[in-house]
């Protein structure tokens, strides 16, 4: 019950006192167009009331009373137009509210005025003065029924003078009267009543609208913030907040709108990420990306653009005023943080960064120099780890014709259209066939044989060594079984394993799907291939080849400090003099003692020695004396096809097969 009277109160209240009650636009528009009309019917209603009451009424009297009620429609209908319409607003404040109120009360003051100065003077003059007023207290009641609060003071206003006005007059059948205006009270209370519930239907409608209105600029709200988050999602790399690939492209066509003189593009590349990222697992791979992520934001400006495009690469965008020092020095110090060892996983990991960078003081065009960064970049890595390299047009030249080689190179290893040579290698004391070691070469289509010296490095930069030592050793292997069908069995084989090959942790695996030859197999690790074992820590796979029975030969012995150290790390079964040592070993008699002191302690080791590179008598005499136990070089033989192995040392495998260059092995 209590609720229902505080209902009932709220309502009067809002209607009453207009309680947060809203007033559209359209409903003052229906007032506005329904004063003009109101305003005409006045006019009407005072000249029928003058037209009736004149000869009845006191002249003067009249005058000034018609002069009043003239004034107000007039000045409604000179004052507005039809097409007029009110300034829309949402909600009448309560300023506006009493000042409605007041011009209700000024529009009923003349009718009221009008029974209250001339009830009395005859019936026919009453009955005219109460259907007048009465008529026009309906007419205002109903167009002001949008706001019920000026309708029923209006409306009180007019009646209460009509009853005063009797009351005064002395008229004593106030039931005539009230029969008589009866039915407009009536009328106007049904459209007061109406406008009531009009009212509040239309408040509770606006304020559900109102509340669907909130709730959709909720939900458009809620959706531009969940467009703008998708498409920031949509250009940043998760893992390192950094922009993706994506949004450099969108950097580059924002800056293409807008350009700008001078920019500086440097294109980022990890070296041994890969190696890290197999060894330690992913998870130590992301934490290395999220730390040159950090690196990368550290050295660089607030106005310079950062993108991880993938992998382990990166690309800067700087604004470039000509110093090209700056870059450099921006180069450098990011080679020197990304150098710096941290601690992933519990282990100590070294890793570092290669540098592609293009320059232009003129407006550029970035998607361009991204290109050049890049070809910048394969350079650097080509070169070596931990550097970078300045684009250029010259170099475009050179990369586009190594593009083309590479292109080649490419096609011929997925055709199997490459060669394995062999040369020999001879015992040092009879000159008797000790092993033959097997290279690739490659006749190119066009340019016809190349030297190893062109296309070896280029497979390392395209990363298929490893798949090139594959196609050596399985070649060598089967034709090292077809010799042996033909009834020719060779003592050793020499197959040469790169530093790609090496570092592959599944190596030894591999191998063990090859049918491989027990004591009759050499791999031959190089300096470089050696120091990337050791980078990468992976002696113990090197050792686990030699427990398979693969023996192990270290190339370019004396060339540094390195081989001395795997003769302490880990015993190969070989070792090869460097190639250089021996050629001038005839001309420069201390290369002579360098040798035999490296055979000294080759030998103290229980470990054999191969003199390589050999080209002259006088070489091959001073490798002998020298100690060395095998001799390789063009003196002897050149390498050869497999066809040309069997005929010069398979034809009668019952003699000893003799170097061709005997007198070597005299004296």
């Amino acid at each position: 019950m209590n609720d229902q009277i505080a209902k009932l109160y709220a309502s009067v209240r809002d209607v009453f006192f207009l309680e947060k009650t809203p007033i559209t636009t359209d409903s003052l528009n229906q007032i506005a167009k329904l004063t003009i009309i109101t305003a005409t019917a006045s006019l009407f209603d005072i000249l029928v009331f003058i037209a009736g009451a004149l000869g009845r009424l006191d002249a003067t009297l009249l005058t000034v009373w018609a002069a009043a009620a003239l004034l107000l429609p007039v000045s409604s209908l000179l004052g507005r137009k039809p097409s007029q319409a009110p300034r829309a607003i949402k909600t009448i404040s309560r300023r506006g509210f009493r000042k409605t109120i007041a011009n209700a009360a000024l529009f009923a003051a003349p009718w009221a005025a009008l029974p209250l100065l001339f009830l009395g003077q005859d019936p026919i003059t009453d009955i005219l003065i109460v259907a007048v007023t009465a008529g026009m207290a309906a007419a205002g009641a109903f167009m002001l029924c949008p706001i019920p609060a000026a309708a029923i003071v209006y409306f009180t206003l007019i009646e209460a003078a009509v009853v005063v006005g009797c009351v005064i007059a002395g008229l004593g059948d106030y039931g005539a009267l009230a029969a008589f205006t009866a039915p407009f009270v009536v009328v106007l209370a049904i459209v007061t009543l109406r406008s009531f519930k009009l009212s509040r239907e239309r408040s509770e409608g606006l304020r559900r609208a109102t509340a669907a209105l909130d709730s959709l600029e909720r939900a458009n709200r809620e959706l531009e913030k969940m467009r703008g988050d998708a498409e920031r999602d949509a250009v940043i790399d998760e893992l390192t907040g950094l922009q993706n690939r994506r949004g450099l492209s969108r950097e580059i066509a924002r800056r293409r709108a807008s350009p700008r003189a001078g920019a500086a593009v440097l294109h980022l590349d990890l070296d041994r990420f890969k190696q890290i990222n197999d060894t330690l697992g992913h998870a130590a791979g992301d934490q290395i990306l999220r730390h040159a992520a950090e690196i990368l934001r550290d050295n660089t400006r607030a106005n310079d653009f950062i993108a991880r495009i993938g992998g382990d690469e990166f690309v800067i965008i700087a604004d470039f005023n000509g110093d090209q020092h700056a870059i450099m020095d921006l180069a450098s110090r990011l080679i020197r943080a990304m150098r710096r060892p941290i601690r992933v996983e519990g282990e100590i990991c070294n890793f570092g960064a290669s540098i592609g960078v293009d320059l232009t003081s003129d407006a550029p065009d970035l998607g361009a120099m991204v290109l050049n960064a890049d070809i910048a970049l394969y350079r650097a890595k080509a070169g070596g780890r931990n550097r970078f390299h300045l684009f250029s047009p010259m170099l475009a030249e050179q990369v586009r014709r190594e593009k083309s080689l590479g292109d080649d190179l490419l096609s011929s290893i997925a055709e199997r259209r490459l060669e394995v040579v062999y040369q020999p290698q001879f015992n040092g004391d009879d000159g008797r066939l000790a092993a033959v070691e097997a290279f690739v070469r490659w006749n190119h289509p066009s340019r016809g044989a190349l030297a190893p010296s062109e296309f070896l490095p280029l497979a390392r930069r395209l990363g298929v060594a490893a798949e090139l030592d594959q196609i050596v050793l399985e070649t060598a292997l089967g034709q090292l079984r077809a010799w042996e069908t033909q009834g020719f069995r060779l003592p050793l084989l020499s197959v040469n394993v790169s530093a790609e090959r090496l570092c592959d942790p599944t190596l030894p695996e591999k191998l063990a799907l090859l049918d491989l030859p027990k004591d009759r197999l050499s791999f031959k690790i190089g300096e470089d291939a050696f120091l990337a074992a050791l980078e990468e820590g992976l002696v113990p796979q090197i050792d686990q080849l030699a427990e398979s029975g693969v023996a192990l030969e270290l190339g370019g012995f004396g060339a540094g400090n390195s081989s001395l150290t795997a003769l302490m790390t880990h015993r190969p079964s070989r070792v090869k003099i460097a190639r250089d040592l021996v050629m001038d070993v005839a001309q420069t008699p201390q290369l002579g003692t360098l040798i035999r002191a490296l055979t000294e302690i080759a030998r103290s080791l229980d470990i054999g020695v191969t003199a390589e590179g050999i080209e002259t008598q006088e070489s091959a005499a001073a490798a002998r004396s020298a100690g060395c136990d095998r001799l390789q070089g063009y003196w002897f033989a050149k390498p050869m096809n497999a066809a040309a192995i069997f005929e010069r040392y398979g034809r009668a495998p019952a003699t000893p097969q003799r170097a061709t260059r005997a007198d070597a092995f005299t004296g």
